[in-house]
């Protein structure tokens, strides 16, 4: 059975991943409890930590979580964005090809491309910030250096009423309290479970998959839209969600408006009719309700 090793556990796909995933260990940085054993001390500062540890625990795997994701503080803290999103995962990824280890790089859909067209793995996208410049930047290195490995491209969600990580974990907060919550009417996308999202990075390793790969639903739709979907699901009241522009917020980094996914190559590659949002809303549902019940027992 291979071993795969998760960088960024403490984050919400990483901590995912090792709880989803058959014998497989991560990493977290020193703020987190490091309290399960399949959990590691790494500064992603210090690659030479990393190196010891490979050798140390001989991962067949390697899945890059590590990432700085807040678009305004990359903007901010521009050095910052770079060794996170590019000099980090760029090492990693040499290294893992030197030593024959499978690399996974998560890596986003916030690029542009001409005429808001669907995001094709094969489209001539372009960097609206300096986050999609550097994770931009990473996916050309990243393949110069080491061909086998993949690229995902993707934008996950899942849901946690005990721990309250995304902004759609804040939004059900929120709404619960009858608080004013904005979401974006005009920004559209192509949103994953991380159920899903999960699924399929497994069975990407099983084949020994190479490049680049979005990992996305099928519909197109806005931020909004979305989140009322979720909160419909809920059954919560939507009263106090409310659709707002991206030009009413003067935000410190440039979006983009559309950052849909095409994802035909995932679905021709293994024979999938469908992925529908709806359904995996409802997939999420329930693997919250089983964590809720699995805490109660």
């Amino acid at each position: 059975m291979r071993k795969i090793m998760v960088l960024g556990a403490s984050g919400v796909l990483g901590s995912r991943l090792v709880a989803d995933l058959e014998n497989c260990i991560g990493t977290y940085y020193s703020d987190y409890d490091s309290a399960k054993l399949n959990y590691f001390a790494l500064d992603a500062s210090n690659f030479e930590e990393l190196k010891k540890l490979i050798i140390n625990k001989q991962p067949d795997v390697i899945i890059n979580c590590i990432g700085l994701t807040n678009v305004d503080e990359c903007e901010r803290l521009p050095e910052k964005n770079w060794l996170l999103n590019n000099n980090f995962p760029v090492k990693a990824a040499s290294y893992s090809g030197l030593n024959n280890i499978k690399f996974v790089q998560i890596s986003t859909d916030h690029f542009e491309v001409n005429n808001s067209k669907k995001i094709s793995e094969s489209s001539n996208v372009a960097s609206p910030n300096q986050y999609s410049f550097a994770k931009l930047a990473t996916e050309r290195m990243i393949l110069e250096i080491n061909p086998r490995a993949i690229i995902i491209r993707t934008n996950f969600f899942q849901f946690s009423f005990r721990r309250s990580k995304t902004f759609v974990d804040q939004m059900l907060t929120a709404v619960l309290k009858k608080q004013l919550v904005e979401s974006f009417g005009d920004v559209y996308f192509t949103p994953v479970s991380i159920s899903t999202l999960i699924n399929c990075i497994s069975r990407l390793i099983e084949i020994d998959y190479a490049g680049i790969i979005n990992i996305s639903s099928d519909e197109a739709i806005s931020k909004f839209h979305f989140h009322e979907l979720i909160l419909k699901s809920y059954r919560l009241d939507r009263g106090s969600h409310k659709s707002i522009s991206l030009s009413d917020l003067k935000l410190l980094a440039r979006r983009s408006s559309s950052m849909v996914l095409d994802n035909y190559k995932l679905k021709s590659l293994f024979g999938i009719s469908d992925l529908n949002i709806y359904d995996m809303i409802a997939e999420e549902i329930d693997y919250q309700k089983q964590g809720v019940q699995s805490v109660k027992k």
